[in-house]
């Protein structure tokens, strides 16, 4: 090639990391080149380290090795720490953008030079060995611009260093747009239509047939437990795509009922579950559920830790060693325990490839996050896995929000190995919560009556976009969906035509700052929509925002899909049947039952019980009586 780079290609769970560390320790370190190993999150730097550290010890190939891990998080060195001594520098990709190019000035006047930048540039001398995680987000504006330049005034690692090797990991390598396949083959020399620059791919059927990986069944619990989401939530949630406030995550981990539903759930399945890592959210909360199971006679032990613990507080008296956690983790790998529970410790060691079932015990909005979780119970029976291990059990526990969050879902994760997404599916929890909301305001000012047609309610389709974010030093592909009424379906369309060709370049970085486009944003609203009619839930300014990051960053408008089950639903003609027949309250219910039960309808989803189901029916029917 002209370049020496390419691509691996596995899907979730072949141990993409493990395969690329295991070829660097035994070929790339020998001949002491250094490495610089770019991931998106924290967590897939801390599992990097760890997958190092077992390979080094195995392959004996030098007999010192310096290894860093850099990023923002304060457990983690910060970048000025950097030294050219270093083997291997594992690092966030936005902080080896943010210093990376600086215009940072020294107290003469002169262009700074970051410890990192020092690094690469040093490196002349040994050869460079550059890895990215998460390699289908390299097109992205800031990675890009890191890896080979590309922008105006933006120089690439590639242009200070032409012989440096690139090495990307993913297990979803296919783009539909041309712009990015375009960015992926001037990085990696990679075209995916011939195969070109792939170094290895085999995806999860071939794996799956061949036992390596597990058949997940994706198993979704509602817990029943509802939570409200204030503004400033919402904003943390939604508008910043941020993970859930640590002080909610903590009301769910103390809330003893739900617990008690996820330790129910593990008993009544006890023989289908068998080996189950628990991922919990606080020590607290895995002592609670560790009790309960042991009260029932489940062997269950919990490892966790406290890095930021009080003396003398409850924290730092139920702290666990490393030395502690080991011990129980080697018990639950010889099968003296049945039930693993953790908190925040995906990297250290937790890989135990005969496990059956993992609990995901609440929702998150990191798609990386899900992976890594989901990932634990993906290993084969030809993995280690053992021979009557065909089935992974992935267990969603999830509550109702009072307003829409944007959770991960395991498409998002990367579970769908080679596909991006072909074509889209119903966001009925989208739905479903406006439906709610309309209802919540309808109730609060004490008139429960429809100012409208029930399915003027009902979107006539959606648009989805996708979108990378970047969110303190953390890079995560969000996918969106655009909820379209009738009344807004032409202005969409043409707000969409108009700004696909005009779009300035800022739009395409994934660290846009919001605040410099507030006045395009609210000019385009103002051209293209009525702020009285179009802005009901507050959420338009989002909306156009996630389409011109989206068209930005692919080069094409977000795909729109109509619900086709829309007529359907019509509410209205139900009541209007009710008035004219003059039904009694009995009747009504007795139909309503039956409608709010039907298998070809939607309404359990959209509504979730039948007493707001049955409010909706009340409130159209006063329409229908004034009408």
């Amino acid at each position: 090639y002209v370049h020496k780079s390419g691509i691996l290609v596995l899907p979730t769970g072949a141990g993409k990391t493990f395969t690329s560390v295991n070829w660097i320790c035994r070929n790339v370190l020998p001949k002491n080149i250094k490495v610089v190993w770019l991931a998106h999150t924290s967590h897939l730097l801390e599992q990097a380290y760890e997958t190092f550290t077992e390979n080094l010890l195995e392959a004996h190939t030098r007999d010192r090795i310096n290894i860093r891990i850099v990023s923002s998080n304060p457990l983690h060195e910060n970048p000025s720490s950097i030294e050219v001594t270093d083997d291997i520098v594992i690092i966030t990709t936005q902080t080896a953008i943010s210093n990376w190019n600086t215009t940072a000035l020294d107290g003469k006047g002169n262009k700074k030079i970051t410890a990192f930048e020092n690094y690469i540039t040093n490196s002349k001398k040994t050869g460079l060995f550059v890895v990215l995680d998460e390699a289908h987000h390299a097109p992205a504006y800031g990675c890009r611009n890191l890896l080979v330049g590309g922008s105006k005034d933006k120089i690439g690692i590639r242009d200070i260093m032409p012989t440096v090797y690139f090495l990307g990991l993913t297990a979803t390598p296919t783009y539909n747009d041309e712009r990015r396949r375009g960015w992926l083959f001037e990085i990696f020399n990679t075209e995916m239509f011939t195969k070109k620059g792939i170094i290895y791919e085999v995806d999860k059927a071939d794996l799956t047939k061949q036992g390596i990986l597990a058949v997940p069944n994706y198993i979704q619990k509602n817990t029943g437990k509802e939570f409200e989401v204030d503004d400033r939530v919402y904003n943390h949630v939604v508008r910043e795509h941020n993970d859930l406030p640590e002080e909610l995550v903590e009301k769910l981990a103390k809330d003893s009922g739900r617990n008690d539903y996820i330790i129910n759930e593990y008993l009544q399945n006890r023989k289908e579950y068998r080996k189950t890592i628990i991922f919990a959210d606080r020590w607290f909360q895995c002592v609670y559920i560790k009790e309960k199971l042991n009260e029932k006679g489940v062997r269950v032990d919990a490892i966790y830790t406290h890095v930021d613990a009080t003396p003398n507080s409850a924290e730092q008296r139920n702290k666990r060693t490393s030395a502690e956690n080991a011990v129980i983790l080697k018990n639950f790998r010889n099968n003296q325990l049945d039930v693993l529970i953790n908190v925040k410790m995906l990297t250290e060691g937790t890989d135990v490839p005969d496990v059956n079932t993992v609990f995901i015990t609440r929702q998150t909005t990191s798609p990386i996050l899900l992976t890594q979780m989901i990932g634990r119970a993906l290993r084969g029976k030809k993995a280690g896995a053992g021979q009557d291990k065909e089935i992974a059990n992935i267990v969603f526990f999830a509550d109702n929000w009072k307003r829409l969050l944007n959770f991960a879902t395991p498409n998002e994760g990367g579970m769908d190995a080679r596909e991006g997404k072909v074509k889209g599916h119903y966001p009925l929890q989208y739905i479903a919560i406006k439906l709610v909301e309309d209802l919540s305001r309808k109730l609060d000012s004490g008139l429960v009556f429809a100012d409208k047609p029930y399915l003027e309610q009902i979107p006539v389709g959606w648009y989805e976009t996708e979108v990378l974010i970047n969110v303190e030093d953390e890079t995560n592909l969000f996918k969106e969906f655009i909820i379209v009424y009738h009344n807004t379906q032409t202005k969409f369309a043409k707000f969409i035509k108009d700004i696909s060709q005009t779009l300035s370049p800022e739009w395409e970085n994934e660290s846009l700052n919001l605040e410099l486009v507030q006045l395009q944003v609210e000019k385009w609203i103002a051209t293209y929509f009525d702020t009285g009619q179009d802005n009901v839930n507050k959420t338009l300014d989002l909306d156009v925002i996630r389409i011109a990051r989206h068209i930005a960053q692919s080069g094409k408008p977000p795909m729109f899909y109509t619900f086709e089950e829309r007529d359907k639903h019509n509410l209205s003609q139900i009541a209007f049947e009710a008035v004219q027949q003059r039904m009694d309250d009995l009747t009504i219910d007795e139909l309503l039952v039956k409608e709010f039960h039907s298998s070809d309808k939607l309404w359990q989803s959209f509504y979730k019980d039948y007493n707001r189901f049955s409010t909706a029916f009340d409130a159209e029917r006063r329409r229908q009586f004034i009408k």
